[in-house]
């Protein structure tokens, strides 16, 4: 394991640690926060947990089941950055109001299944769905009716191309994905082929560790300066931010040259 890589993070996760005790020093109602600041807080907190999660893998030496992980950072990121590039209240106000169309799949579902035993409850769903509908077509949100799959109208990949992030979603994102879904070219990470010796391996390894370490970084670096610019403002922790940005810049260079040569 880089002991640069490590010694970056543990400091994030340290800043990590300032950053939320000065949120909650401030002691805020979620009534009172803006449908984009619920949202950013959501997000990070999500985040956060999922890198806590991943130094635990990355210093265990779980390296593939922190990737997962960073690739659920990276979906965060790509969302975070798309509601705040423009029209932030609006499409936070979308992300927030989702869970209306998920509640009417669910209950098509169910329904399915015999599994619905109120008919007021699916009368209810149907009227917010139909209102909610109506609102995203106002809003400007093009869909097939019955599909609205996506809450932005839009997939990851759409959402990245215009925040900036087509290369972290074109190769990154895509990397990452052959390690979170069942694909049978990553199996030598799981099975040990030694001729007539074939046998299961389960336990730590050596592989996607720095690669894990290094994305996980970047990802939820950028997502703390975020929540840190719509909730705190706090110029001391953005600064603290930023130097271990450029710290982390120098050491994914020597990193880059090192594998290069």
């Amino acid at each position: 394991m880089n002991q640069e890589l490590l010694n970056l993070n543990t400091h994030l996760l340290q800043l990590t640690d300032v950053l939320i005790n000065s949120f909650n020093e401030r002691k805020f109602n979620w009534n009172n926060l803006s449908a984009f600041q619920q949202v950013v807080c959501f997000l990070f907190g999500k985040a956060c947990k999922s890198y806590h999660a991943i130094h635990l893998l990355c210093k265990g030496s779980f390296g593939q089941d922190a990737a997962i992980l960073v690739r659920s950072l990276l979906e965060i990121l790509i969302n975070l950055f798309y509601i705040a590039e423009e029209e932030s209240e609006q499409r936070a106000e979308n992300f927030i109001r989702y869970w209306i169309i998920m509640e009417k799949h669910r209950l098509e579902k169910c329904k399915k299944r015999g599994l619905l035993n109120s008919i007021q409850e699916e009368n209810q769903i149907i009227q917010k769905y139909e209102e909610e509908i109506d609102r995203r077509k106002k809003g400007g949100i093009k869909e097939k009716r019955g599909k609205e799959y996506k809450w932005s109208g839009k997939s990851i990949a759409q959402m990245a191309r215009e925040v900036g992030l087509d290369y972290h979603h074109d190769v990154i994102y895509w990397r990452l994905s052959q390690i979170a879904h069942p694909n049978i070219k990553g199996s030598e990470y799981f099975v040990s082929d030694q001729g007539n010796d074939l046998k299961i391996d389960c336990g730590p390894g050596k592989t996607h560790i720095e690669e894990s370490f290094t994305t996980a970084f970047d990802f939820f670096s950028q997502i703390s300066l975020k929540f840190n610019e719509i909730l705190l403002g706090d110029t001391k922790i953005k600064k603290q931010l930023e130097s271990l940005r450029k710290d982390f810049e120098k050491i994914a260079k020597r990193l880059s040259e090192t594998h290069d040569s």
